[in-house]
């Protein structure tokens, strides 16, 4: 996990974990609805199953994302406060997306 003195290393695994496009919509739903199943992930997201496992490894890796078994299932959720030490607020990627001009 990233601390005050950041390795390049660590650096980078913060900054690949936001640069697809589709860890960002993951980020934007678990910031939206909180506690996701990955079933409700998967449904919210249209990400297929085996791309939101690695998707989701890189975010938790990353330390952006938390896990907690419930049963058979998973719950994920954003760890806010490695969100905002990295980023500070998380404007652009707690706000609904805006349709872009014609």
């Amino acid at each position: 996990m990233p601390t005050h003195h950041n390795t390049e290393e660590q650096i980078s695994i913060a900054f690949n974990a936001l640069a697809h496009p589709r860890r960002v919509r993951i980020f934007r739903a678990l910031q939206r609805f909180g506690i996701l199943s990955f079933e409700d992930i998967a449904a919210i997201t249209k990400i297929p199953a085996p791309s939101l496992t690695h998707h989701i490894r890189v975010l938790k890796r990353a330390g952006f994302v938390l896990s907690k078994p419930r049963g058979s299932y998973t719950d994920f959720r954003l760890d806010q406060a490695q969100f905002q030490m990295w980023f500070g607020a998380p404007s652009y990627l707690s706000k609904e997306p805006r349709p872009l001009a014609a």
